[in-house]
């Protein structure tokens, strides 16, 4: 398939000071029926020092149907990309999914006019 057919994806998040605990997550997206490994995300608790982030992610896929307008963030913890930090004892040990999160689709126009917001 030509490089100008595939669909670069990009996801924008970002933890604030608040979190109760350190995570460390795989991250996929559901779109439709497919569902892509994107990434990894591992953020330290804040402390008085700051708190560390390792971050990783972005895909390209070959096709996407026109009417997909919305996304299924899952969040799978994994301790792999956290375990080497000596001042985490403890990570978020269950699964999220984060349904409905909206989709900026630059290739398909007419989905902009359409946009609501995500299911709580």
């Amino acid at each position: 398939m030509p490089l100008k057919d595939k669909k670069n994806v990009t996801l924008d998040y970002e933890f604030n000071d608040k979190l109760p605990m350190s995570v460390s997550f795989d991250i996929d997206l559901k779109m439709g029926e497919q569902t892509h490994r994107y990434g990894l995300i591992a953020v330290e608790k804040s402390t008085s020092s700051g708190k560390r982030t390792k971050t990783s992610g972005g895909m390209t896929i070959n096709e996407l149907d026109a009417k997909i307008d919305r996304v299924d963030v899952i969040l799978t913890p994994n301790p792999k990309h956290i375990e080497k930090w000596s001042t985490v004892h403890e990570i978020w040990g269950q699964p999220i999914t984060i349904k409905d999160v909206p989709l900026t689709r630059l290739d398909v126009p007419s989905a902009q006019a359409e946009r609501t917001e995500p299911t709580p």
